[in-house]
């Protein structure tokens, strides 16, 4: 065979191999491509069945990636659960959840529940049974945990065993979307209850991502994550912050008036002294030194012996220290110096009233053995700062503390101050920036006091608002905060069901362990505290007969 002649044959061969390669990949593309078709026939199948059409485009959008295995595990239940989910989702304010939520996604669930592989007890997660070398944080997630079954619709599941609790999973999530729409949580609080949700998914089927109702919930997490970032990186006030953020100056000045409000009792081994003694400690251990998150809540005082497995108030010889030896969003022990301002005022409620728990009950003063739960001082700051009209917790003080830090510098704190505070807050410079610090639209016109503490520890700007500007009369006490809290209550008793047939128990273990004659005292003190014209009104007789003195009553102000 000639030269000419074998080229042209290899040629040929060449050129029908490249055909046959081309006709094998467009077989392969084209079957691909109807079996997409077929799913998304199938998709708008299932849209037509539920009269869901606002919904076909988003699904047909996942269904698009090839490569995507999870979600063809995943369909949509048009079922009673799926309809309150959606229905609630559409009374959050207008482009405060992320786009996802206008989707299918939240909706989807399994065709076919997976068995869970690892059946968790919040008592080991507690314990960090489930830690690995990059994931350390499970005693916070159980923490949220025992939060998130206090709401009435998740009491049903066991405290222990959580398998019924992960199992319900879609029950989970709308009572995380429902509470965050009732209490006004902001888009990080929704998807910090998401990441607990998401991370008790990840364990019990066997640390695996692929799970596809893992992905889902993930899937959702990282939209909250990525909602709360640009957020964040605007240093303004969302929605949620608007109704709570308050101005460090009535921060101070709160923290001033109950340092006043307590140094004048002359009695201050009472019931009523104790009360404010620990309103005075708890609002000073958030504003005399850079302010925590909610670890000052769980405080002891620490005795020679104690191991370094909870937190602590240390009284050394010439200083005072916080001792904090839990980790807390992955930030590990600190110990931190308090001002001679803070430590006076710590060891003044030491000796007078000497406990192991810095929080304990004051209506059961002088019994100081079982410390206060979390939530209940949480409560108790948070009404402390009801007169203002806004719901203050440790995250709105660290944000406000951060942001007036800035504005006494005209936003030019140096780098080396930020690195400072981020370590005394335990927190990151970049969150510190990102997310705490707040640029204001309508700051209130404020002056500033720099105030230095006698050992030079630390720098405290006690601040004063200028009289002569109205906005700084929004804050001004519109309702008495007792009364508003009293209809707040009467409002929940009638629509609770659940409530109110807790709070009847309670009266009847109440009414029966006290007694009526003490139970009648108590209430009368309660008007003497709240009610001016109470005490304007109330007969010597009455004080007599239940042996009370007017001077003896912490008068809330």
């Amino acid at each position: 065979m000639m030269k000419s002649q074998r080229i042209k044959k290899h040629t040929e061969k060449g050129a029908q191999y490249q055909q046959e390669q081309k006709n094998k990949h467009h077989n392969k593309k084209e079957l691909k491509k109807k079996a997409l078709e077929k799913h998304i026939e199938k998709a708008k199948a299932v849209i037509e069945k539920t009269a869901d059409k606002e919904i076909e485009e988003d699904y047909i959008e996942i269904t698009r990636d090839e490569n995507d295995k999870i979600f063809k595990n995943l369909y949509y239940n048009n079922d009673n659960i799926a309809k309150k989910t959606k229905e609630l989702i559409s009374k959050f304010p207008p482009n405060f959840l992320p786009p996802i939520f206008q989707g299918l996604i939240p909706l989807l669930v399994e065709k076919k529940q997976e068995p869970i592989k690892v059946r968790i007890k919040l008592s080991d997660l507690s314990n960090g049974k489930y830690h690995t070398k990059t994931s350390k944080s499970d005693r916070g997630i159980a923490s949220g945990i025992k939060t998130l079954l206090k709401i009435p619709e998740l009491q049903q599941y066991d405290k222990e065993d959580l398998s019924d609790f992960i199992k319900n999973h879609r029950i989970v999530f709308y009572n995380i979307l429902k509470t965050g729409l009732d209490k006004k949580h902001s888009i990080s609080t929704i998807k910090g209850n998401m990441v607990r949700l998401v991370r008790l998914l990840f364990i019990a089927y066997g640390n695996k991502k692929t799970t596809p109702i893992y992905a889902k919930y993930a899937l959702i997490m990282k939209a909250l994550g990525d909602k709360q970032e640009a957020e964040d990186d605007e240093n303004t006030l969302n929605e949620n912050e608007q109704g709570r953020f308050l101005k460090w100056v009535y921060v101070l000045k709160e923290q001033q008036t109950l340092e006043e409000q307590f140094n004048n009792i002359k009695n201050k081994k009472t019931k009523e002294a104790y009360n404010t003694n620990l309103n005075l400690i708890l609002i000073s251990l958030y504003s005399l030194t850079p302010p925590l998150r909610k670890e000052i809540m769980t405080l002891q005082f620490k005795k020679q012996g104690d191991d370094d497995t909870n937190d602590y108030i240390y009284f050394k010889r010439d200083e005072t220290i916080l001792d904090l030896n839990r980790n807390k969003k992955r930030h590990t022990e600190i110990d931190i110096p308090l001002s001679s301002h803070l430590s006076k005022i710590l060891k003044q409620s030491y000796e007078l009233y000497p406990r192991k728990y810095v929080f304990t009950d004051a209506r059961k003063y002088p019994n100081f053995d079982k410390p206060l739960a979390e939530s209940s001082v949480a409560d108790r700051l948070r009404k402390m700062f009801i007169k203002y009209g806004v719901n203050v917790g440790a995250s709105i003080l660290r944000s406000s503390y951060t942001t007036f830090r800035y504005e006494e510098v005209d936003d030019k704190l140096p780098n080396s101050e930020v690195k400072k505070m981020a370590k005394l807050m335990r927190t990151s410079p970049q969150y510190l920036t990102t997310s705490y610090r707040k640029i204001l639209n309508n700051p209130r016109i404020l002056k500033a006091i720099p105030i230095k503490e006698e050992d030079g520890q630390d720098v405290i700007i006690k601040q004063e608002p200028d009289e002569n500007d109205e906005r700084n009369h929004r804050t001004i006490i519109k309702e008495d905060p007792y009364k508003k809290n009293n209809e707040y209550l009467k409002k929940k008793y009638k629509e609770d069901e659940q409530y109110r047939k807790k709070v009847l128990e309670q009266q009847q273990e109440y009414k029966a362990k006290v007694g009526k004659e003490e139970i009648q005292k108590r209430k009368v003190i309660s008007l003497l505290r709240n009610s001016e014209q109470y005490r304007k009104s109330i007969k010597q007789k009455t004080l007599d007969k239940y042996g009370i003195k007017l001077e003896d009553i912490d008068i809330r102000k």
